[in-house]
């Protein structure tokens, strides 16, 4: 794993994508060496993680969760902007 220049900000920034399986190989290495060397971060990832997880156990139907996911993601991105 390469280590990363990504500020905490910045990997705050790009966990929904991370979470989402949304970024491209380069990104998500970037995330990962943050997130390897950043026990705030890390933290904070996994309970985002968790949550996630808990959301879309939780709905009934996988188009459900998909959409239901990305508008939360896209409505929290906007919030860290």
């Amino acid at each position: 794993m390469k280590l990363s220049n990504l500020s905490c900000h910045e990997a705050k920034r790009k966990v929904y994508e991370y979470l989402g399986d949304e970024l491209d190989t380069e990104k998500k290495q970037e995330v990962d060496g943050h997130l390897a060397n950043c026990s705030p971060c890390k933290e904070e990832y996994d309970l985002e993680r968790t949550i996630s997880n808990l959301v879309i156990s939780s709905s009934s139907s996988s188009t459900e969760n998909s959409d239901f996911y990305n508008r939360i993601s896209n409505s929290l991105r906007s919030e860290l902007e």
